[in-house]
């Protein structure tokens, strides 16, 4: 990174939150141009989007299917949405259960439990739909976890999904590039 850009990022972070996100926004609209509405109108769009639906629930017009029976249809009708074996590499099992017993010993056993299912969460997740990480590389994808400062590092073919770290957002980036 060049010199500049390291003073830049250096006085960003000294900046409130409230700041950083308003500079965000600018650079963002910088590259995109201006936003065709506002936040206020967006906000307002949806409000309204989300009082007709009500009203079309509460008037009978519609009626709420509970996510699991989407899902549940969804693999029904789209083959490709077929659950894969997982299987871990052995660097990201060690992984796993390293930072699960961090959790256990720093912060308690229901943090280590909420690590443990949201990791899991995750990977269920993916065995159902494995294209939905983002690609980090042409073989390799990410999934970050909520509330957790990791990401689930994988790559798949239409059988298996192999984990291949659960990496903290702190370790060098791309530690596990090596790993198959």
């Amino acid at each position: 990174m060049p010199p500049i850009l390291k003073d830049i990022e250096a006085q960003a972070l000294e900046l409130s939150p409230k700041e950083r996100g308003s500079l965000i926004h600018r650079l963002i609209q910088s590259l995109d141009g201006p936003a065709e509405e506002t936040p206020e109108e967006i906000a307002k769009a949806w409000d309204e989007e989300i009082a007709r639906r009500v009203a079309d629930m509460e008037a009978g017009r519609t009626k709420w299917i509970p996510a699991d029976e989407v899902f549940c249809r969804n693999r029904r009708h789209h083959p490709r949405t077929r659950q894969v074996k997982v299987r871990f590499a052995q660097e990201a099992r060690s992984e796993f259960a390293e930072a699960a017993r961090w959790y256990a010993r720093e912060a308690g056993t229901n943090q280590a439990r909420a690590f443990r299912n949201e990791i899991l969460r995750i990977i269920q997740l993916l065995t159902e739909h494995p294209d939905m990480g983002t690609p980090i590389t042409t073989s390799c994808r990410r999934m970050t976890a909520h509330r957790f400062p990791y990401d689930v590092v994988y790559h798949h073919n239409p059988e298996i999904l192999r984990v291949i770290a659960i990496a903290h957002h702190s370790r060098r980036p791309g530690y596990w590039a090596e790993r198959r």
